[in-house]
């Protein structure tokens, strides 16, 4: 396996967490603001 696809396979996996954890903070925010509807 070559380095740049290794440092490519981290960079993706940090780039899906972000978005995971931007994701369950959105929904939460939603969900929070459907409780006070």
């Amino acid at each position: 396996m070559k380095w740049v696809r290794v440092q490519a396979r981290i960079r993706h996996a940090g780039f899906v967490a972000r978005t995971a954890e931007s994701h369950a903070r959105i929904n939460h925010l939603i969900c929070r603001q459907h409780k006070f509807i």
